[in-house]
């Protein structure tokens, strides 16, 4: 399963900032979601493909709200608030 998470505008210089996450990432409550420590952006995707468990050791933790939760695949097409942000997800 999937969700699509707001981060918490503090854990993220005051802006929002909306992902498709693998629902294993967040925390039992459903309040924080676990980031991969991955640079390059292929491999934050491939994780989120595979949904690959967080390590606790070296993954971040932060603030979330869980917007929806999808049982299969889904690809999205985001807009932040500073302009379009093109972010498809294919999982």
């Amino acid at each position: 399963m999937y969700s699509v998470v707001v981060f918490a505008p503090d854990d993220l210089d005051g802006d929002d900032e909306v992902e498709a996450v693998p629902s294993v990432w967040l925390s039992p409550r459903k309040s924080h979601c676990h980031w991969p420590p991955f640079r390059s952006q292929e491999s934050v995707a491939r994780a989120m493909r595979e949904q690959k468990m967080p390590d606790a050791n070296s993954w971040s933790s932060h603030g979330a709200k869980v917007l929806r939760t999808y049982g299969k695949c889904i690809c999205l097409q985001l807009r932040g608030n500073s302009g379009l942000n093109h972010r498809h997800y294919v999982m």
